[in-house]
């Protein structure tokens, strides 16, 4: 599950509700931007995107600034956080992004860890884990990011929608009269007996009103068949 508590509001992006509290900007700004925005939980990541495509369910985003991706190497938190997001791509089909955002200049001097250290974390995520890692340099950029994923989503349904067949459903044959009399005269007698009786007597009437003796004119019909026609014809039914 990616959204921790299911909607039946249509969006086109959710946001973690505890990302939403650190940045505002991100559900201002898309909102301006024309885009159905929502705050909500989400199981993993910062910012998802929904799919309508056979092979995608959605977009999870999960957005880091050197900072936090200095701190979650540290702590080994990155290595838990990437099995998690691993797993939850096999189980939901979606596709992860994992987002660094700022100058990679300032992590240098802030941070005595050395730079390569952190590449080397990013490289093993996106080669053994199968993220895309994208270096975006400022917030405002992200949104223009996200606008435009959330607009390829959208193209790439509507491209998978126009390449599916079209199904015409034939209409229904009208059922006439003669159909409907065979089917219920087969209900009662079988195909085989139905058919020989609607022969023999021409209507369903004259099958209804044959007495036992004349049912048992009938090829296939014996004494206990024609008794049991004729009380399925003729005898009251009990409320």
């Amino acid at each position: 599950m990616i959204i921790a508590q299911k909607t039946l509001i249509s969006f086109d992006i959710a946001i973690d509700s505890r990302e939403n509290t650190l940045n505002p900007i991100f559900k201002e700004a898309l909102s301006k931007q024309g885009l159905r925005v929502i705050v909500t939980k989400l199981e993993e990541g910062d910012f998802y995107l929904p799919s309508k495509t056979t092979h995608l369910v959605g977009v999870v985003v999960e957005r880091k600034t050197w900072d936090d991706l200095a701190s979650s190497v540290i702590d080994k938190r990155i290595w838990s956080q990437a099995n998690r997001l691993r797993e939850l791509s096999r189980e939901s089909r979606v596709k992860v992004y994992i987002v660094i955002e700022g100058d990679p200049y300032e992590i240098k001097e802030k941070r005595e860890m050395p730079f390569n250290a952190l590449l080397s974390v990013l490289d093993s995520i996106q080669n053994n884990y199968g993220f895309t890692v994208l270096f975006i340099p400022d917030k405002e950029t992200l949104i223009d990011w996200l606008k435009y994923m959330v607009h390829k989503l959208k193209e790439n349904t509507a491209k998978e929608e126009a390449k599916a067949p079209l199904i015409v459903q034939k209409p229904l044959k009208k059922t006439s009269i003669d159909d409907k009399i065979k089917a219920v005269v087969q209900v009662l007698a079988g195909p085989t007996i139905g058919e020989r009786l609607l022969r023999k007597f021409g209507t369903l009437k004259n099958i209804v009103n044959a007495s036992v003796s004349e049912l048992m004119t009938v090829e296939g019909i014996g004494e206990n068949r024609a008794k049991e026609l004729f009380l399925v014809f003729n005898k009251k039914v009990e409320e």
